[in-house]
């Protein structure tokens, strides 16, 4: 999901997502916040960030309250 993709940190900002959605699944936490970080919603078409809702979805969140900068959801 980064534009710059030859650093290794760009790698790390690539996987934070899945790290996300690992620590979500694993602790279940009944409320977070994802922040629209420099083009998450609009990266790809928003098939990233449609792909990280519809997993939280099946991992039985319902959304909260979105706004363009702010997504909350609970468990």
């Amino acid at each position: 999901m980064n534009r710059f993709n030859q650093s290794p940190w760009s790698k790390v900002q690539r996987e934070m997502i899945l790290t996300f959605m690992s620590f979500a699944a694993y602790f279940r936490p009944r409320l977070f916040l994802l922040e629209n970080v420099r083009n998450f919603i609009s990266f790809n078409k928003g098939q990233t960030f449609n792909l990280t809702l519809e997993s939280l979805l099946e991992m039985g969140y319902q959304v909260l309250d979105t706004s363009s900068s702010v997504l909350a959801l609970v468990l």
